[in-house]
């Protein structure tokens, strides 16, 4: 089959190997939030090249959980809780994308010494209205 890539059964096993070696990296010690974002951001990549929708969710909820270790492990961070709330937005969760607002709002906060880190105001607008009663 023919996909964004050229030969989709091509292009998957390649991604497939990007993911296994990005998996490898978040059992190393110390553990690490860029090996974990790393895992993410190759599965969400995978994501946006497949043509098969099952596939594009699997890697999608995978990503989800990657950046969800690298939030765990990065507590103050902005980056892995805007990531999982644009992700669960784009899966149609916004039940879930709510949840990861409230914590995008509170990161944002924990950045107001460094301006330069916090959400530009499309951003904020985005999270602030997932909030918002409907």
């Amino acid at each position: 089959a023919q996909g964004k890539l050229g030969h989709q059964d091509r292009a998957d096993a390649l991604a497939q190997r990007a993911a296994d070696v990005a998996k490898a990296t978040t059992s190393w010690e110390p553990r690490s939030p860029s090996a974990f974002s790393l895992l993410g951001t190759t599965l969400a990549t995978w994501a946006e090249l497949s043509t098969d929708p099952a596939q594009r969710r699997r890697n999608l909820e995978a990503a989800i959980e990657a950046w969800t270790a690298a939030a765990a492990l990065d507590p103050f961070g902005l980056t892995f809780p805007l990531r999982i709330f644009k992700t669960e937005l784009d899966l149609g969760r916004r039940d879930r994308a709510r949840v990861w607002a409230e914590r995008v709002l509170r990161a944002d906060e924990s950045q107001r010494l460094d301006p330069l880190k916090r959400l530009t105001s499309k951003e904020r607008e985005e999270v602030e209205g997932i909030l918002k009663p409907p």
